[in-house]
């Protein structure tokens, strides 16, 4: 049966396909009234007419109501339960939004602007607006997306928080923060997944006390020990240059890994903390998180700026025994720098550029 249906569906019926087994045919219709939910109804999206009226969601059989290969019982099925006229106005939205919503995952804007012609067309936009909203604003057309959820008055959660994170990906965080606040406004739920998105846009435009306003709302609503929450605020905070509220958030939470030490030692090293970035790397360790070639490459450069020639030995010996080589340039010439200013020489360095030759030049010319 799977054999001959097959071959009617890569024929196209209505074509000049023909039907070698009229029961394979039968047995796919009987399938199609005994279960319709397995099966797409695409009559209201079809560019022409040899395409299926209706394609079964995991075969992809399809199947035609017009096909003169149809028994007479099967029209006379398909006149009872209706399915000559248009399709129920449910079933078109489910059939658009679920379009809509894979053009958003594939970022497949042409398909997502055809599907909202047809909406258009079809008098169904206002039904489907959040799911096309959030369609636009993945494939970073943010004009377009924030145009309708304002037209329809969005109270959608999903579409404004896409908008927010699409915001982010252009570097515009004031607009992001705009639409949260926006959002609060209009009395629209705010999830974890936006108040990651808020934060974000505190650390990207620096807005320390709005990022301290949303800390204190994430605490009364008990999401603090939400690990990508917590280590987000610590990476607020340490982007802001507010290094000591970055520790004091980091001493709060309980899930501290990688990224939120990341965060904070960065922000040390941003501020010219030297001494307390290199505090933070041995706590850290003591916790027993293992450092990643940028968290060493951070120490280096403290223990360039505060000649620690000691410890900066000891970060040698410690990447190189994780195997983060010498190879790495920039764990080279950060190395390099941390020989020359405290008066050491180097001779191991084989990834040698630009950044470990200007280092140890230097070096010379300051003696």
């Amino acid at each position: 049966m799977r054999r001959c249906a097959t071959s009617l569906q890569r024929s196209g019926e209505g074509a000049a396909g023909s039907i070698s087994c009229r029961s394979c045919l039968e047995s796919l219709w009987k399938d199609f009234f005994r279960d319709p939910s397995q099966w797409w109804d695409n009559r209201i999206f079809k560019p022409r007419l040899v395409y299926p009226d209706f394609v079964h969601k995991d075969s992809g059989l399809g199947l035609w109501l017009h096909s003169l290969r149809n028994s007479s019982w099967v029209a006379a099925e398909l006149r009872r339960q209706g399915l000559f006229d248009t399709p129920p106005v449910d079933t078109q939205i489910e059939y658009f939004n679920t379009r809509l919503k894979a053009c958003a995952r594939k970022k497949d804007l042409l398909t997502g602007m055809r599907l909202h012609h047809n909406l258009v067309r079809m008098r169904l936009i206002e039904q489907c607006s959040d799911v096309l909203a959030v369609m636009y604003a993945n494939c970073d057309h943010l004009g377009k997306a924030k145009v309708l959820l304002d037209m329809h008055k969005s109270k959608d959660n999903i579409s404004w928080t896409a908008l927010m994170a699409g915001y982010l990906r252009k570097g515009q965080g004031e607009r992001a923060l705009d639409c949260f606040e926006q959002m609060k406004h209009d009395g629209i739920s705010i999830t974890a997944t936006t108040y990651c998105c808020a934060l974000k846009a505190c650390a990207m435009t620096r807005a320390v006390d709005k990022g301290r306003h949303l800390h204190n709302q994430i605490v009364r609503q008990g999401l603090l020990q939400n690990v990508i929450l917590g280590n987000l605020l610590v990476h607020m905070y340490a982007k802001c240059g507010a290094t000591l509220q970055a520790w004091e958030v980091l001493e709060e939470i309980h899930s501290r890994n990688i990224f939120s030490w990341a965060a904070l030692i960065s922000g040390h090293a941003h501020e010219g903390e030297f001494e307390q970035a290199l505090i933070c790397l041995e706590q850290m360790q003591q916790e027993g998180i293992l450092p990643d070639g940028a968290i060493y490459a951070m120490a280096l450069k403290s223990c360039a700026t505060n000649r620690a020639s000691v410890q900066g030995k000891q970060t040698h010996k410690e990447f190189a025994t994780e195997s983060l080589t010498l190879n790495h340039t920039v764990m080279g010439g950060g190395l390099a720098d941390v020989y020359a200013k405290c008066g050491l020489v180097l001779k191991q360095l084989p990834s040698r550029n630009v950044f470990s030759w200007k280092a140890l030049f230097c070096r010379r010319w300051a003696v």
